[in-house]
């Protein structure tokens, strides 16, 4: 609900923001796995929330400037049903291995995962980036 007092005002950098918002809930998803206060708790799911909303606002951005309007409908509703299909398979998962793993740490291999996913992206994303740029100031 809060990010959307911050999503109009993104125009430019939308990778980087998504995946710095991708690192961010990650961040606040290993304090919720440490903490014991409940208030603490509420914010941090707040802040989560905030970090989510902007990273989807973003990749969404992304996906409708790249995709022509003609396939949007199609593109949209072929990545919802893939991330729909991923978040049961992963709460699935995750019900599964609560057998084994204590709550807590569990909490914590899925923050690892998201500022891993987050940093190894980023880095992808910025040696995409500089390959674009050498291959522009080549003369021809």
């Amino acid at each position: 609900m809060l990010s959307f007092l911050v999503s109009p005002r993104i125009y430019c950098r939308h990778i980087e923001i998504g995946l710095g918002a991708l690192i961010a809930e990650g961040i606040f998803l290993g304090l919720l796995s440490s903490t014991a206060s409940a208030a603490a708790a509420v914010i941090l799911f707040i802040m989560m929330g905030f970090a989510s909303g902007i990273g989807n606002t973003c990749f969404d951005s992304m996906v409708m400037k790249e995709c022509p309007k003609m396939h949007q409908g199609l593109i949209f509703g072929l990545l919802a049903t893939l991330s729909n299909t991923i978040l049961g398979i992963s709460m699935f998962g995750a019900g599964m291995l609560l057998e084994w793993i204590p709550n807590r740490i569990l909490g914590l291999i899925g923050a690892v995962g998201f500022i891993a996913a987050g940093v190894m992206l980023l880095a992808f994303n910025k040696q995409i980036s500089n390959k674009t740029e050498n291959s522009l100031k080549k003369p021809v």
